[in-house]
Order: C-alpha cells, then sequence, then structure tokens
C-alpha cells in the first residue's frame, strides 16, 4: 500500500517501525518535516499582557547566540534584533496559564531574520504598547492592573513590554 502525506517533506521520526505493524484509522505513522518550512518564534506570554496584542501587532526579537542591545523606549536604537509580526494568538492557555504567541519574520520594515537559525532556538521579544506617565505606570504595577485600559486604541504607542520565550513570564 501506499500512504501519501498531506504536504511535501523529510521523514523525521516513524512512530510505527517493522513490516506487518497494524494501523488504525488516522493513527500518526511518522512525523514529517515540510521541505519548505517558514521560519516561526513561539512566545509565551501572561494572561495579563496578552490582551493588548493582537495578530499583525509589530513585535522586536533578538535569538540567543546574537549578540543584541534593546533600550526601553527606543526601538530605533536596537542592534541584534529582528522585526516580527504576531501571527497568531491561542485563544486558550496552555498548562501553565501563559497563551502562545506565533510570531513571524517582519520583512516590510527590517533585515532578514538569520539564515543560521534552527528549530529550538531561544528567543525573546517585545511588543510596541501605549505611552503612559512613570505616575500611571507605578499605579498599575501596584494594583496589578494590565498595561493599557484605554477602549478602543489601546494597542499602539511607544512604551516597551515584553514576552520571554522557552521559559516564559513577561517583563518591563
Amino acid at each position: 500500500y501506499m500512504i501519501e502525506a498531506p504536504q511535501d517533506g523529510y521523514v523525521v521520526r516513524a512512530t510505527r517501525a517493522g513490516q506487518g505493524e497494524i494501523v488504525k484509522a488516522g493513527e500518526p505513522i511518522v512525523s514529517i518535516q515540510p521541505a519548505r518550512p517558514r521560519k516561526a518564534v513561539e512566545l509565551y506570554v501572561k494572561p495579563m499582557d496578552v490582551a493588548l496584542l493582537k495578530p499583525g501587532r509589530h513585535v522586536r526579537v533578538f535569538f540567543d547566540g546574537w549578540p543584541a542591545l534593546q533600550i526601553s523606549g527606543w526601538p530605533q536604537v536596537a542592534v541584534g534584533t529582528f522585526g516580527a509580526q504576531v501571527a497568531v494568538i491561542d485563544q486558550f492557555p496552555s498548562a501553565d496559564g501563559r497563551f502562545r504567541v506565533l510570531l513571524v519574520p517582519d520583512t516590510t520594515h527590517d533585515e532578514d531574520w538569520p539564515a543560521q537559525l534552527r528549530l529550538g532556538t531561544g528567543a525573546e521579544g517585545w511588543a510596541m504598547l501605549d505611552n503612559v506617565t512613570v505616575g500611571w505606570e507605578l499605579w498599575r504595577q501596584l494594583n496589578g492592573f494590565p498595561l493599557s485600559i484605554k477602549p478602543g486604541d489601546a494597542l499602539s504607542g511607544d512604551e516597551v513590554a515584553g514576552g520571554k520565550g522557552k521559559d516564559g513570564g513577561g517583563k518591563k
């Protein structure tokens, strides 16, 4: 018999090996790596911060192994960071309560992501949020408010906040 894959790619791992194996309908047989994969970064964001993100939102990313300098509030002087856009935000949290966000390269404004990136490379990202006064930010931190509570245009501005890849957490 011949089994066809839903996409072109390479067999990475066989879950059923050997001749004469019995396979149920719909049971996975092999893991396939796409022939032409698209690069993406998977970040986990705290529930308090995920409401401020939406698909298409511009994000800055730096990767483990590439020296980077990010100065809060001055994204234009970032060194070693790469442009990305939010592509997908999961609707349900993971087991630890954080939401998964997928970022894809933003090639319209920035240089391409490094060609040497491999699956599992660590990454950290910053999303551009609203400008607020220092007093408001202190009040927000003390009371546990989200980063912006303005109705309507809650997703524009210049203040920088971040989500951290792999081990999670957000930071200011």
